[in-house]
């Protein structure tokens, strides 16, 4: 069975990450994920396998991502976001999914994702400033958190900033990566998942990696337009 550890990242980081902070995010940490409403992105998927190493195929899906607006949910106030997916080889291929975005008070992007409607509702969700999912750490460089599940341990961390190069564009990211090994009775490597953000920017790359098979997928920023 193929399982997507990307799929696997919304229910880990769904456990609550408590806060030793009571402040509100500052400045610099809003402005380092820019989720302010009107902003736009673009990504394209590219299909890859771990077997063969540096080959990309371009899938033909494209994300297009807009920043709605700013919705209250619990007292506490979320960027609505919209992903329209579409597929260039597959005219009847799309797919709506909205998310809701804040930073929290240590500078984290948290948040809720995979929701279909548009209208997250109060009732839905046990909301409070711990509860949601971490997406990123922020501008850090030493962030850790493990949590043991059934198939192996999970463990995320942020690495130093670096240099990263998409289609000749020059970015400067801080990865924030989620590495998981599985148990001893299950035969497998380690896998990883990559989410890259550069400071004002917004997420520049994804990879995401089945746990079994090797084979996943990379999405890559190929335009955007920010407020």
């Amino acid at each position: 069975m193929k399982r997507v550890i990307c799929g696997l990242v919304a229910a880990i980081f769904a456990m609550p990450f408590f806060s030793c902070s009571s402040d509100n995010a500052s400045p610099s940490e809003e402005a380092f994920f820019n989720i302010n409403a009107g902003n736009q992105w673009v990504y394209k998927r590219y299909n890859y396998d771990d077997d063969i190493p540096g080959v990309y195929t371009f899938s033909g899906i494209i994300d297009s991502v807009k920043v709605l607006d700013v919705v209250t949910l619990d007292g506490l106030e979320f960027s609505r976001v919209k992903h329209s997916l579409t597929n260039e080889n597959d005219a009847n291929f799309h797919n709506i999914i909205y998310e809701y975005l804040r930073i929290n008070a240590n500078g984290e992007l948290t948040g809720i994702r995979g929701e279909e409607s548009p209208e997250a509702t109060e009732a839905e969700f046990d909301i409070t400033e711990t509860s949601t999912a971490i997406y990123h750490p922020g501008n850090v460089d030493n962030y850790q958190y493990t949590y043991d599940a059934p198939i192996g341990t999970h463990l995320f961390y942020s690495a130093p900033q670096t240099s990263l190069t998409i289609d000749g564009n020059p970015f400067t990211v801080v990865p924030y990566i989620h590495q998981l090994t599985p148990i001893s009775s299950i035969d497998g490597p380690v896998r990883k998942v990559e989410m890259d953000y550069e400071a004002q920017t917004g997420l520049v790359r994804t990879q995401c990696i089945a746990v079994f098979s090797g084979q996943g997928y990379e999405d890559r920023l190929v335009s955007y337009d920010l407020n």
